[in-house]
Protein backbone atom coordinates (compact mmCIF):
# COMPACT_ATOMS: atom_id res chain seq x y z
CA UNK A 1 0.00 0.00 0.00
CA UNK A 2 1.74 3.34 -1.62
CA UNK A 3 0.05 5.41 1.66
CA UNK A 4 1.02 3.56 4.97
CA UNK A 5 -0.99 6.38 6.66
CA UNK A 6 -4.39 5.29 5.77
CA UNK A 7 -3.85 2.22 6.26
CA UNK A 8 -6.30 -0.40 8.86
CA UNK A 9 -5.30 -3.53 7.16
CA UNK A 10 -4.61 -4.45 10.82
CA UNK A 11 -7.42 -2.40 12.81
CA UNK A 12 -10.41 -5.30 12.85
CA UNK A 13 -12.74 -3.38 14.78
CA UNK A 14 -12.59 -0.14 11.95
CA UNK A 15 -13.01 -3.25 9.34
CA UNK A 16 -16.14 -4.52 10.86
CA UNK A 17 -17.15 -0.66 11.16
CA UNK A 18 -16.74 -0.24 7.46
CA UNK A 19 -18.21 -3.54 6.69
CA UNK A 20 -21.45 -2.64 9.05
CA UNK A 21 -22.05 0.41 7.47
CA UNK A 22 -21.25 -0.84 3.63
CA UNK A 23 -24.37 -1.94 1.93
CA UNK A 24 -22.94 -4.03 -0.81
CA UNK A 25 -20.15 -5.56 -2.01
CA UNK A 26 -18.48 -5.94 -5.45
CA UNK A 27 -17.44 -9.45 -6.86
CA UNK A 28 -14.73 -9.44 -9.82
CA UNK A 29 -15.00 -13.48 -10.86
CA UNK A 30 -12.73 -14.37 -13.97
CA UNK A 31 -14.42 -14.72 -17.32
CA UNK A 32 -12.56 -14.26 -20.51
CA UNK A 33 -11.65 -11.71 -22.28
CA UNK A 34 -12.84 -9.85 -19.43
CA UNK A 35 -13.64 -10.02 -15.64
CA UNK A 36 -16.97 -10.13 -14.69
CA UNK A 37 -17.67 -7.29 -11.88
CA UNK A 38 -21.11 -7.35 -9.71
CA UNK A 39 -22.52 -6.09 -6.85
CA UNK A 40 -23.83 -8.32 -3.71
CA UNK A 41 -25.87 -7.94 -0.63
CA UNK A 42 -23.61 -10.06 1.89
CA UNK A 43 -23.20 -10.97 5.15
CA UNK A 44 -20.08 -11.44 7.46
CA UNK A 45 -17.93 -13.06 9.96
CA UNK A 46 -14.56 -12.68 11.68
CA UNK A 47 -12.21 -15.89 11.36
CA UNK A 48 -8.92 -16.11 12.58
CA UNK A 49 -7.41 -15.66 9.15
CA UNK A 50 -9.43 -13.03 7.61
CA UNK A 51 -13.13 -12.94 7.01
CA UNK A 52 -16.11 -15.23 5.77
CA UNK A 53 -18.61 -13.83 3.48
CA UNK A 54 -22.00 -15.06 2.82
CA UNK A 55 -24.31 -14.29 0.14
CA UNK A 56 -26.99 -15.81 -2.03
CA UNK A 57 -28.72 -15.72 -5.84
CA UNK A 58 -30.82 -17.82 -8.02
CA UNK A 59 -29.85 -20.90 -9.07
CA UNK A 60 -28.48 -20.34 -12.80
CA UNK A 61 -27.05 -17.13 -14.37
CA UNK A 62 -24.01 -15.89 -15.37
CA UNK A 63 -22.41 -15.19 -11.72
CA UNK A 64 -23.39 -19.30 -11.21
CA UNK A 65 -21.34 -20.63 -14.21
CA UNK A 66 -18.68 -18.60 -13.56
CA UNK A 67 -18.14 -19.51 -10.01
CA UNK A 68 -18.61 -23.24 -11.24
CA UNK A 69 -15.16 -22.59 -13.46
CA UNK A 70 -13.45 -19.98 -11.09
CA UNK A 71 -13.11 -20.18 -6.98
CA UNK A 72 -10.64 -17.27 -6.36
CA UNK A 73 -12.19 -14.17 -6.61
CA UNK A 74 -11.66 -10.81 -6.22
CA UNK A 75 -14.04 -8.51 -3.57
CA UNK A 76 -14.50 -4.64 -2.67
CA UNK A 77 -16.01 -2.88 -0.35
CA UNK A 78 -15.83 0.77 0.07
CA UNK A 79 -17.87 3.72 1.87
CA UNK A 80 -17.11 7.39 0.70
CA UNK A 81 -18.05 9.53 3.43
CA UNK A 82 -17.81 13.18 2.62
CA UNK A 83 -16.27 15.55 0.20
CA UNK A 84 -12.95 16.88 1.11
CA UNK A 85 -13.40 20.76 -0.43
CA UNK A 86 -9.98 23.40 -1.25
CA UNK A 87 -9.13 26.35 -2.83
CA UNK A 88 -7.27 24.21 -5.11
CA UNK A 89 -8.85 22.08 -7.40
CA UNK A 90 -6.52 19.31 -7.18
CA UNK A 91 -6.02 19.50 -3.47
CA UNK A 92 -9.82 17.97 -3.82
CA UNK A 93 -10.49 14.50 -2.38
CA UNK A 94 -13.20 12.63 -0.20
CA UNK A 95 -13.27 10.73 2.81
CA UNK A 96 -13.32 7.41 2.23
CA UNK A 97 -12.64 3.86 3.86
CA UNK A 98 -12.49 0.49 1.65
CA UNK A 99 -11.63 -3.14 1.85
CA UNK A 100 -9.71 -5.08 -1.50
CA UNK A 101 -8.87 -8.83 -1.51
CA UNK A 102 -9.20 -12.01 -2.64
CA UNK A 103 -10.70 -15.21 -1.40
CA UNK A 104 -12.03 -18.45 -2.48
CA UNK A 105 -15.78 -19.00 -3.33
CA UNK A 106 -17.75 -22.27 -2.83
CA UNK A 107 -20.98 -23.75 -2.75
CA UNK A 108 -22.38 -23.98 0.74
CA UNK A 109 -25.45 -27.16 -0.06
CA UNK A 110 -25.52 -28.39 3.56
CA UNK A 111 -29.39 -26.71 4.21
CA UNK A 112 -28.19 -26.09 8.20
CA UNK A 113 -24.92 -24.50 6.86
CA UNK A 114 -27.30 -22.52 4.13
CA UNK A 115 -29.75 -21.44 7.18
CA UNK A 116 -26.72 -20.26 9.38
CA UNK A 117 -25.32 -18.15 6.08
CA UNK A 118 -28.63 -16.91 5.06
CA UNK A 119 -29.40 -15.95 9.11
CA UNK A 120 -26.45 -14.20 9.31
CA UNK A 121 -27.28 -12.10 5.96
CA UNK A 122 -30.58 -11.07 7.18
CA UNK A 123 -29.41 -10.56 10.34
CA UNK A 124 -27.44 -7.93 8.96
CA UNK A 125 -29.70 -5.67 7.40
CA UNK A 126 -32.56 -6.19 9.66
CA UNK A 127 -31.83 -7.98 13.25
CA UNK A 128 -35.60 -8.32 13.82
CA UNK A 129 -36.18 -10.08 11.01
CA UNK A 130 -38.15 -13.33 11.37
CA UNK A 131 -36.13 -16.58 10.99
CA UNK A 132 -37.82 -19.02 8.83
CA UNK A 133 -36.61 -20.83 5.60
CA UNK A 134 -38.71 -23.25 3.95
CA UNK A 135 -37.07 -26.17 2.06
CA UNK A 136 -38.52 -24.59 -1.32
CA UNK A 137 -36.79 -21.67 -0.34
CA UNK A 138 -33.60 -23.44 -0.19
CA UNK A 139 -33.87 -25.62 -3.10
CA UNK A 140 -34.77 -22.77 -5.12
CA UNK A 141 -31.42 -20.26 -3.92
CA UNK A 142 -27.61 -21.22 -3.90
CA UNK A 143 -25.58 -19.62 -1.25
CA UNK A 144 -22.22 -19.26 -1.38
CA UNK A 145 -19.14 -18.72 1.25
CA UNK A 146 -16.16 -16.42 0.50
CA UNK A 147 -13.17 -16.54 3.15
CA UNK A 148 -10.94 -13.93 2.55
CA UNK A 149 -8.08 -14.28 4.09
CA UNK A 150 -5.52 -12.03 1.68
CA UNK A 151 -6.88 -8.40 1.94
CA UNK A 152 -5.95 -4.73 2.33
CA UNK A 153 -8.05 -1.91 4.09
CA UNK A 154 -7.32 1.68 4.35
CA UNK A 155 -9.31 4.66 5.25
CA UNK A 156 -8.71 8.58 5.01
CA UNK A 157 -10.62 9.72 7.92
CA UNK A 158 -10.39 8.34 11.97
CA UNK A 159 -13.46 7.22 13.32
CA UNK A 160 -13.83 8.55 17.27
CA UNK A 161 -15.10 4.34 18.22
CA UNK A 162 -12.47 2.11 16.45
CA UNK A 163 -8.72 4.36 17.57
Amino acid sequence: MRRKDRDITNNKARICALLDRTSHMVLTIPDDPMPYTVPISYGYEQTEQGFRFYFHCAKEGRKVTLLQQYSTIGVCVCRAAELIKSDISCKYGTEFESLLGTGTACEITDPNEKIHALTVLLKRYDANAPIHFGEKILAATKVYAIDVKDYTAKANFELEETK
